[in-house]
Parts: structure tokens; sequence; C-alpha cells
């Protein structure tokens, strides 16, 4: 999220001060509202997923309710042009007219509502209000004549455990009611339109832990249930869209905030279910424009307009804590959205509602979406590429301009804004287009490469075969040659023939320390070049931003520290095994790594996302791969039965865990200790100068 600074407003309490400000605000009124003093900065992602400052989207408006002593206003929204308030401490609704301002405040629910905290309202003017202080949900007829009250399900289905405390409400097209009530961790609790309990609506899942695995092995269920809170988290409010869908905030972890769950309850916002939606876990409400986009408001100020995949467009707002400024909050509590895209916000604190209208940068984006959503896709391009003049760092833009180009059938170009915006997803897809054109074109080209790809395997492994029955290699037979160049190709070797290579080892006969440096910096390189030339769809690394010294660390110190504590931990015990036969073998069981890596890189240039397993498979063969050779070598370098070997890695890796914990605390203790002198230096060499 943006900096809480944007819009944190903080003023000293000054007579003169009060003065100036005064006369300012006076002398801005005089000229109309622009960008340049808006109180409501707007940012956007850019397409290195940074938050930049961009064009005003929104920009300050109307503020409602100023003088109508509103107290602890909890819920807003908006239909048919009329705006309806839950007013929770003082028991009503209130509704203000739209389309005429100056129309009076029409009040509802006096003497009925108890603490209404969540009102809905249908296009036939069905108010819908949650009543967590009477704990019921009351559907009242536009003149405020209650036709249903709901109270807490007797069915087995609710559960005696859960919990009833109705505080916001949402109403689909059928009339069917989803109600989040306070600390329900169950999901939303629906009913019909006639006030029967449905069931559960959506939840939030959880996966099991590594600490509750093992907390399965030692408790049983009712001690799991007493002991250990596993309960998910429980949603925090509720809104739905024209076709039904249902829109969840949960305060969660980060990038999975915002959900949009389907009929059946799953949630479908493909930037949610990828965890990389910019979101906050202090979202307060949240509701949807006509679009399609979605806007969130939270506990901070900050207001996020999304689209409907969950991309973010703005972010703009922020927290007023000693003044009051238009486009500024201070407990913001609720969220809607007119047919004009205005957007209002209710204030918890001030009792107030104020009000944003899109600037012609935010008509521009959603006037794109429009046409999207209608099928004028090349219309739609040309309203993102007027975006992207105002913004060219934009990633929504150059989304929007992708999925234009997909739909239009020229994948090239959607492939090339899809990789701006960084969106590995929609690329894979515009790739495949693309592969699948390439390849039905130059089909004879293809079945060529194909033969003759078979025709060199056959070659190769025809001339091993004759190799091998020259020099039969076997646990007493060196493999042939001497010197670096031999050592290098003994990586081959070790991969094929584990035991034998390790012997080689023990014995002297093969690997010298220099080839094994060489060896070790070739398995540096070959991870290094993994780490940037992977193909885009699989490589979720942050190239800008990359401290290849950390890198390079976080290669060579795990390495050496095995062979430096596998020695350690092996001479105590007895091992045969030297420093240098140690360190030898350790760097060649990475051979597997070494040889096999970059292929998988070359690989990962041609494949899809949904071709991805091929990836993970031949990670997982290598890894078991490496694991394998390395107990293999361990066993015969130093010459340990089977549980000898599997004592000496476990006490191996305790150790380098114990190492680096050691070395994490030396340099906290270090910082501290250096800032400690750095400030007795400062003070020191301030008193000096001010004798």
């Amino acid at each position: 999220m943006p900096e809480l600074s944007k819009g944190v407003v903080r003023v000293k309490k000054s007579g003169m001060l009060c003065v100036l400000l005064a006369a300012l605000m006076i002398f801005l009124c005089a000229f109309p509202v622009s960008a340049g003093n808006s109180t409501a900065n707007t940012y956007t992602v850019s397409v290195n997923w940074e938050w930049i400052k961009t064009q005003d989207a929104y920009l300050p408006g109307q503020v409602f309710f100023k003088d109508e002593g509103l107290k602890k206003p909890s819920d807003i929204a908006i239909m048919n042009m009329k705006m309806y308030v839950a007013d929770s401490d003082n028991g009503r609704i209130l509704i203000r007219d739209l389309h005429d301002r100056e129309k009076p405040t029409q009040v509802l629910g006096e003497g009925t509502l108890t603490r209404p905290t969540g009102v809905h309202v249908t296009a036939d003017g069905t108010i819908y209000v949650a009543d967590a202080g009477a704990k019921t949900v009351l559907v009242m007829d536009p003149d405020g004549t209650v036709r249903l009250t709901i109270g807490e399900p007797d069915s087995p289905m609710f559960g005696a455990d859960a919990m009833w405390e109705p505080s916001k409400v949402a109403v689909d097209g059928r009339g069917n009611l989803y109600v989040m009530s306070e600390g329900g961790f169950n999901g939303l609790v629906q009913f019909s339109k006639e006030g029967e309990f449905l069931g559960y609506f959506g939840s939030n899942q959880t996966s099991k832990t590594f600490v509750e695995a093992v907390q399965d092995i030692f408790f049983t269920a009712e001690q799991i249930a007493k002991l250990f809170n596993r309960k998910p988290a429980a949603f925090t409010n509720v809104a739905i869209d024209s076709d039904g869908l249902v829109y969840t905030i949960t305060a969660d972890g980060e990038g999975n905030v915002v959900k949009k769950h389907n009929v059946a309850g799953s949630n479908i916002l493909s930037a949610s279910k990828n965890r990389r939606m910019f979101d906050d876990t202090n979202f307060a409400d949240i509701t949807v424009g006509k679009w399609g986009q979605i806007y969130v408001v939270s506990n901070t100020g900050v207001i996020n307009e999304y689209d409907y995949n969950g991309n973010i467009h703005f972010s703009f707002g922020g927290l007023s804590i000693a003044t009051d400024l238009n486009g500024l909050f201070t407990v913001p509590s609720g969220i809607a959205v007119d047919d004009n895209d205005c957007v209002y916000v209710l204030d918890y604190e001030k009792g107030i509602v104020q009000s944003f209208y899109p600037t012609a940068f935010a008509n521009m984006t959603h006037q794109a979406l429009s046409l999207y959503d209608r099928g004028q896709y090349e219309d739609s391009m040309a309203y993102w590429k007027q975006v992207l003049q105002l913004s060219g760092s934009s990633q929504v833009a150059h989304y929007g301009l992708g999925q234009c180009y997909m739909n239009l059938g020229d994948y090239e170009n959607a492939a090339y804004h899809f990789k701006i915006a960084s969106d590995q997803n929609a690329y894979s897809d515009a790739y495949w287009e693309l592969r699948d054109q390439w390849m039905t074109e130059h089909t004879p080209i293809v079945v060529i490469g194909i033969v003759l790809l078979c025709a060199l395997l056959f070659v190769l492994v025809h001339k091993r075969r004759h190799k091998e029955g020259q020099y039969v290699y076997s646990p007493y037979v060196c493999p042939p040659g001497k010197g670096l160049w031999s050592d290098l190709k003994f990586m081959a070797f070790s991969c094929r023939h584990p035991i034998d290579a390790a012997l080689y080892i023990k014995s002297g006969r093969k690997v010298s320390t220099l080839s094994a440096l060489i060896v070790g910096a070739l398995g540096v390189a070959v991870y290094l070049f993994d780490y940037v030339c992977r193909g885009f769809i699989f490589n979720n690394n942050n190239l800008r931003y990359t401290q290849y010294t950390v890198q390079l660390a976080m290669v060579i110190v795990p390495v050496v520290l095995w062979a430096v504590c596998n020695y350690m931990i092996a001479t105590i015990h007895a091992g045969d095994g030297t420093f240098q036969k140690v360190f030898r073998s350790t760097i060649y069981a990475f051979s597997p790594y070494i040889l096999i890596t970059p292929f998988t890189t070359l690989l990962s240039m041609v494949l899809t996302k949904d071709e991805g397993f091929i990836l993970t498979m031949i990670g997982n063969v290598v890894l078991v791969w490496v694991v394998v050779t390395l107990f293999l070598f361990i066993k015969k370098v130093q010459d340990f039965t089977f549980w000898e070997t599997v004592k000496n890695i476990l006490i191996t890796i305790f150790l380098i865990i114990v190492i680096l914990i050691a070395a994490a605390l030396i340099y906290s203790l270090w910082n501290s200790i250096s800032e400690f002198l750095v400030s007795i230096y400062r003070e020191v060499f301030y008193r000096g100068l001010n004798k």
C-alpha cells in the first residue's frame, strides 16, 4: 500500500498558523479544484509493480450530513441515486436523494431499530437492515414498514456454537440474503427471501501447517479443539454485484484480503487467488461499480479501485488527524458508488459522508472497461492508449491493451503488453496461441526437427555403447583419461555411478581440489543463469532489485558450511574422509543439478503455464538425485553404515542451524553496539562544537 503519510495531515495548533490557513483556504476557494491542490493524491501501480503518483482519478466533492447529528454511522448504500446510511447509535436509517440534493433527509426505523450496522437496498426500493443491537435482520418497505424479521436460525445445521450477531447484509437478484455475523468463521449465513435458513456460503479455507501436522500426531481431536485455535478467519464485510456474485473482505494474509465468490462460494478473483493483489488487512468496506470495478476503503483512509480481476486501478484518499479537509477521513466505515461513478465514503468518527467525483482520467479507464465489456475491443484500445499517454507506466493500461489484442487475435501484441504488465497467466495464454500458430505454419520444419533430434540421440547412444564395449566401467576400473578435462567429465560419471564415483574420490584417483573449485564455480554460474534467464512465465524473481552478492552468498555459504560441519561431525564419529575429500564429494554431488538445470532453463522459455508440471517434475527428480548422491558420497567417503550416515547428516543439519542462528545474533548485537558507539560519538562531537 502507499505510505500512510500520503494522506495524513498533521497541523499544530497555533493561532498565527490558523489565521494563515484560513486566509489560504479563502484564497483557494476562489479558484476551481484541480489536480495541483487536491487533498486526495492518486497513486497507481507501475509495470514494475511499484506505487507511483499519477494523474488525479478522483477529486473531493460535496459533504453530506454535516449538521444532522450522525452518531457512529456504520454502513452506506446507494440505489436509484438515493443514499442510505445506517446511523447506528441513533437507531435509524437516513435517506438522501442525490437527484434533488435540496430535498430533506428521510428518516426510517426510529423506535424500531436498536443499533443498525448494515444496510442494503434492492432495485425495487426494499431495504434490508442488519440490526446488531437486536441481533436481527429486518426487511423493510420503502416507507419503513417492517415486512419480515429474521432472527437466529434454529436449524441444527447452523451449529450450537455458531455466533449470531448480524452486522452486514447483502441480497442477490433472487432475494436470497447473505448475512455476515460478527466473528462467524463458518462463512456468510444464507437465508431465502422468506427468511428460511439455507446454510453457510463461502468460508476462508485454511491449509495445515507443519506445526499443526505435528500437533495431530501427539494430540486428540478434542485436545486440539481446546488447546489450539484452528478456526479460519471470519469475513469482515460483504457486497454483491448486479450479476449476483458475492464479494467479501477478510483480515487475512497479504494479497488475498478481497474475494469474489461464485455461486458455489469459491473465490474467482484471479489476482486474489494468486495472492498478488495490492490490498491491506485494514480494509473496512467494499462495493462494486456498474462496470465491475471494485472499490474498497481501509481504516487508514485509503480508497482502492480495482478492475473485475482484482488489478489495481487507483489508490487515493488518506487520514486527517488534526484538521478537517475534504478528501481525508478520521475513521472510514463504509463506501458506495453511484451510477455516475461518484464515490461516497462514510466517516464513522465525523458522522459525515464525503463524495468524490471522477476526473477525465478516471472516465477514460471506465470507458475502456465499458467498451471492452460490450465487445468493442478496438474502441476500448483507443481509450487505453489515451490512458498510457497520461500514465505511460500504468500496469492496468498495458493489461487492458493486452486483453483487447487477445480478443482481436493479435497474440503477438497481446503477449507484448501482458509481459510489460507482468501478468504471467495472461502472457502464457497469449504465448500458447502464438506457439500454436507458429507450429501450424511451420509443420514441415517441426517434423524434420523431431526426426533429426531422434537420429542424433540414436547416434549418441550407439556411440556410447561402442565405447562401453571398449572400456567397461566397474568399481575397480577408473574412467579413462587424466587431468582437469577428465575430472570435469567425471560429473557425468558421478550422476550414473555415484557409488563408484565416491570410491574414486575416496581413493584420490579422480577429482582434484582445483577441479572441485571449477565445478563449484560452474554450479554457481548455472544457478545465476537459471535465476536470470528462466522463462518469463516461470520467473518470479525481481531482477531489478536483486542483490547478486546476496544470491551468491545464499549458494556458497550453505555448501561451505555443509562441508565444514560434515567433516567435523564425521571426525568425531571416526570417519575416514579428509576435509579435501569431503569438500570434493560435496561439490560433485551437485553434478545432476549442474548438468540438467541449463536444459530446464531453456525448456522454461518454450513452455506455457499449464505445462509447468514438466519443470516441477524434473526439478523434483533432480533434487532427489542430488540428495541420494550426497548420501552415498558421505557413506562411502566416511565408510559409514546406513544409520551412521543418517545420524551424521541430521547432526550436520542441526549444527548448521545453530551456526546460522549464532551468526544472526552476533550480527544483531554488533549492529546495536555500533549504533550505540555512533550515537556516543555524535553526542560528544555535538557537545564539543557547542562549547
